[in-house]
């Protein structure tokens, strides 16, 4: 049953690759409805997953570490967020790997996408020993949940889910350290951990850590010549034009290039189309400011790994590699996979 799944996702996989002509409609019909989903970034989203989620080698090595059994005694409900495309394909994955039957909630901003990969791949397979998938409009008669939401959601999401066996997420911002001595490679990498999505996803750099009397100039110089092109979006150009006037109004301290606002600010969150940062003294900072956001960091960006941090607080990966999470980085920090082999000694409720 376990190989037939890894059989069932890794053929999916493949699918994701081949660049079929089907793949296309959907593709145009999601760009359609959420504006924010361009081909391209929904291209580079399939390619990630493909490659790094759906190749036969590292799902059978990624397995092998956890109790999987061929049937879960849920029926787990996954409730989706929409930042970026297939942005909760991970938690359904985890699901079906785990041998759970599964419905799922969309959101109302990505719609498209995951029900025709999945129905996909039902299509390509016998179907008839692996988990089932619905999507629906309303979850009923589940057993557990896996909600994705803002933290405000997520709070109404902790009252109506307490009943159940639960994972509940909440906002996550990404940050970078830089020394000073980056090359314009490294720094090109940056400009994707900080462009890619449009700077929507959790996994994308939202803050900034610079040493004092750093260049920033330089770095706009690097990002306009290899990022300028993203203001031809007109729901991010939008929201540029707006920073910049309400910062210029405001008399905010900001660096404005034509591609990013850089403004200075202490909060790991930035608005869309600009970009917080702050000074450090030493890198002895570094760890100080890892621990104040703990709750709020998911990727770590920086040239070498800092050893005297929690593994809690993110994981660290070089410039330019956010954007690529692999199976075992999961969201807030909370083994997925970990907790659902851990549900399989719960009874299921009464429906």
């Amino acid at each position: 049953m376990i190989d037939k799944r890894i059989d069932a996702l890794a053929r999916l996989g493949a699918f994701m690759l081949s660049g079929a002509p089907s793949i296309q409609t959907p593709i145009q019909r999601a760009w359609t409805q959420n504006p924010w989903f361009t081909p391209s970034n929904i291209k580079k989203s399939i390619e990630n997953i493909a490659r790094y989620f759906l190749d036969r080698t590292l799902l059978e090595s990624w397995v092998s570490r956890y109790p999987i059994r061929d049937k879960g005694p849920l029926d787990i409900g996954l409730v989706m967020a929409g930042n970026i495309p297939l942005v909760g394909m991970h938690d359904w994955i985890v699901a079906f790997m785990a041998g759970y039957d599964t419905q799922i909630k969309l959101s109302s901003k990505d719609k498209v996408l995951l029900p025709f990969f999945v129905n996909a791949m039902y299509e390509m397979v016998d179907s008839s020993l692996l988990p089932t998938t619905r999507f629906v409009d309303r979850l009923r008669g589940f057993d557990a949940i896996i909600a994705t939401g803002s933290d405000n959601t997520a709070m109404h999401f902790e009252y109506y889910f307490k009943d159940y066996p639960n994972i509940i997420r909440h906002n996550r911002n990404s940050v970078a350290f830089l020394r000073g001595n980056e090359t314009e490679d490294q720094l090109i990498g940056l400009g994707h951990d900080v462009f890619d999505y449009f700077g929507l996803g959790c996994r994308s750099v939202s803050h900034l850590l610079l040493p004092g009397e750093y260049d920033l100039s330089m770095l706009l110089s690097v990002f306009d010549r290899h990022f300028a092109d993203i203001n031809e979006h007109h729901k991010y150009r939008n929201n540029y034009d707006y920073n910049l006037a309400l910062y210029l109004l405001n008399k905010i301290e900001h660096h404005s290039g034509s591609s990013i606002i850089l403004k200075r600010d202490d909060h790991i969150a930035s608005r869309i189309a600009s970009l917080n940062y702050s000074y450090y003294s030493s890198e002895e900072d570094w760890p100080l400011f890892l621990d104040l956001w703990k709750d709020k960091i998911q990727v770590v960006v920086l040239s070498t790994p800092i050893s005297d941090i929690g593994a809690s607080i993110g994981s660290q990966v070089a410039f330019g590699e956010s954007q690529h999470p692999v199976l075992s980085d999961y969201a807030d920090g909370v083994d997925t996979m970990e907790v659902l082999t851990g549900w399989y000694q719960l009874a299921p409720q009464t429906r």
